[in-house]
């Protein structure tokens, strides 16, 4: 029998969504987790210490109230995506999480960031979820599925738009396009080696073996569930 699976996704700017649209349309359904009060551009600005993320940063007991309640009865596999704040999920996200039975149920988070995909994997989330089994994203996905594809396509879709504002992007002789779709490949290459074909890769290592083979670094989207303590710094 068939696991039916959830996307769920809280996302400030649209990146995150973006990410949850592509999982959802590969896998299953599709829901938002909405703070009552919206961010607003102010409210995400982490430089002013008295910004609204700011001050959430700072209480880790502030539970943001959600706009409609997510129901996850009937699911077997909840995905739950979010951008990193301060290398981990806004305080939003686990109203959510506190706010369902997740007995029986697997959580896997994913995550989108810049600078950096520390706290991508959400092991502090699993306070808010003691109950929910662990589970990795690729693990309910068949390997060169739909999935897969569309991890593909979007991460060629970002490595084109990063090319094309890149400063030293005339350094290349090539079409950027055609450097694109390198860097493109080179990030699925080594998603392949650690997840289809089994080797047993940590996430340093796998952005290590793809900054070596790229000659530089890049922004990343990260899966995986919670596994490491909480450590959060700079947004």
């Amino acid at each position: 029998m068939s696991k039916r699976m959830l996307v769920t996704y809280f996302s400030a700017t649209g990146t995150t969504r973006e990410v949850a649209e592509r999982l959802a349309h590969a896998i299953g359904d599709f829901k938002e987790i909405e703070p009552a009060e919206p961010y607003t551009a102010a409210d995400l600005d982490w430089r002013d210490s008295d910004s609204r993320t700011s001050v959430e940063h700072r209480d880790r007991d502030m539970r943001p109230e959600l706009r409609t309640p997510i129901d996850v009865n009937g699911y077997d596999v909840v995905f739950v995506g979010y951008p990193l704040w301060w290398e981990t999920a806004p305080r939003v996200v686990r109203t959510f999480l506190e706010s369902e039975d997740w007995t029986d149920k697997t959580i896997v988070t994913f995550a989108t960031s810049g600078p950096s995909t520390r706290g991508a994997d959400g092991v502090q989330l699993h306070d808010s979820a003691p109950a929910a089994l662990l589970g990795e994203i690729l693990e309910h996905n068949p390997a060169n599925g739909p999935l897969f594809a569309s991890m593909r396509a979007f991460i060629t879709e970002r490595s084109r738009d990063l090319m094309r504002t890149c400063v030293d992007r005339d350094r290349h002789s090539l079409p950027a396009e055609l450097v694109a779709d390198h860097y493109a490949n080179t990030l699925m290459l080594v998603l392949d080696w650690a997840y289809l074909r089994g080797h047993a890769l940590t996430r340093p290592e796998m952005h290590d073996y793809a900054h070596a083979l790229l000659g530089n670094g890049g922004s990343a989207v990260s899966s995986s569930t919670y596994r490491a303590p909480e450590d959060m710094s700079v947004r």
